[in-house]
């Protein structure tokens, strides 16, 4: 469940500060202004003042040379956007059969708007497809006497 602290940082985040927060967290601990530039195709510059705005909410620390490190409250909120990124692309691969890039893709773009209902009731849907699934499949026949 989400604190209230963690909901509200979510709440003033746009979809861009979500994507600059997963970075760090794929990325780190710490993780390099010019690393996330790269991740993210974009200007070390525009890396900067994204880490900037995180800091002001209390989600990154800046330390010399660039390292950017997540906050405890960071962190959490890292974590949320990194699951819902992963429950998508596990419900678009494993069970609409969609192809890896466009679930990448899709899964980016759609990370941002869910409610913390959906993405709670969607992460435990695709786990509960994705167990049974795996628990129909055929398992090889023992010969007996080997």
């Amino acid at each position: 469940m989400v604190t209230n602290s963690a909901a509200s940082s979510r709440k003033k985040l746009s979809p861009s500060l979500e994507d600059y927060l997963e970075a760090v967290f794929d990325l780190g601990p710490p993780a390099r202004v010019s690393s996330i530039a790269r991740r993210l195709n974009v200007a070390k510059a525009s890396v900067t003042q994204a880490v900037q705005r995180l800091t002001e909410k209390g989600l990154v620390e800046c330390a010399r040379y660039g390292r950017v490190s997540l906050t405890a409250q960071g962190l959490k909120l890292a974590r949320k956007v990194r699951n819902r990124h992963d429950t998508l692309v596990t419900f678009f691969k494993d069970i609409l059969g969609v192809p890896a890039a466009v679930a990448e893709r899709d899964a980016c773009a759609l990370e941002h708007g869910l409610s913390d209902v959906t993405a709670e009731l969607l992460a435990d849907y695709t786990v509960a497809v994705v167990r049974r699934r795996k628990s129909r499949r055929p398992t090889a026949k023992r010969v007996p006497g080997k």
